[in-house]
């Protein structure tokens, strides 16, 4: 007894031994780090649909700290011309993501967020929307990366992006020479009435990824090396299949060096 017990004295104390130098080691290698690292998150649509859930969301998304994070519209219910009631949803809006104040947050408009009681495009409604959120379409260079938000609700070009936008980003795509190039928008692209032209312009502008929600799940396919997704938050679902997207989630993405990463969480 005495004999099997200092055997076991003995080899736990090689464990120690061992694990001691192997800690000693990894101390002496210190992880590489890059320049261009960070990431950010992606919200879907939220419509006061799944308020808990939607809380739940932004609550791992503060505990996440992102360098910043975009939401690719109808982040309201909306769908009326009453500016007033508008107004009072997006400070209820603003309440919501309150936990997040102190990431810089970028809004994309949905159908939601701009049309008015008769479901059209209302202008006293993007007003509020920029005067809430700022321009309804816009860019930003991050480190090594550049980002295009664009408008698919605009009353200028319904189901379309407007050719006021197309020139835009075409200048800005040109003359961008970040690594990597993303651009969000509400409705899907491919949805879009000058889809082709539109994916043409990713195509020619370097664009790897285009973000975007409105159908209420996730998918993911790619197209002459544009990756498109499509993302939900904690909103409504268009169906609760989870093997094919239908679940509450965001997007985790991370960008180091020349690569980049999309995680659903």
């Amino acid at each position: 007894m005495i004999l099997r017990l200092s055997h076991r004295l003995h080899l736990c104390a090689l464990l120690l031994l061992f694990s001691a130098s192997s800690v000693e080691a990894r101390n002496d290698q210190a992880p590489q780090t890059e320049r261009d690292e960070f990431h950010f998150i992606v919200l879907g649509d939220a419509q006061f649909d799944d308020t808990t859930g939607f809380n739940r969301i932004i609550d791992q998304v503060r505990r996440l700290y992102p360098a910043f994070v975009i939401q690719v519209g109808d982040l309201i219910d909306g769908y009326d011309s009453d500016l007033g009631l508008i107004q009072a949803e997006w400070r209820r809006f603003q309440h919501q993501i309150s936990p997040i104040a102190d990431i810089p947050y970028y809004a994309i408009a949905g159908n939601h967020d701009v049309y008015g009681g008769n479901k059209q495009p209302d202008a006293g409604l993007e007003r509020i929307f920029e005067d809430t959120w700022g321009p309804l379409y816009f860019s930003f260079t991050y480190k090594n990366a550049l980002f295009i938000g664009l408008n698919s609700d605009s009353k200028e070009a319904p189901a379309s992006i407007s050719d006021e936008q197309l020139q835009w980003m075409s200048a800005i795509l040109a003359k961008s020479d970040a690594q990597h190039k993303f651009v969000f928008m509400h409705r899907p692209p491919m949805q879009m009435k000058n889809a082709a032209v539109l994916h043409q312009l990713f195509i020619q502008g370097g664009v790897q990824q285009v973000i975007y929600g409105h159908h209420h799940h996730l998918h993911h396919f790619e197209r002459d090396g544009v990756h498109y997704t499509m993302t939900n938050a904690g909103g409504r679902m268009a169906h609760k299949v989870k093997a094919v997207g239908g679940f509450a989630h965001f997007l985790h993405i991370a960008v180091r060096g020349n690569t980049s990463s999309v995680a659903v969480v």
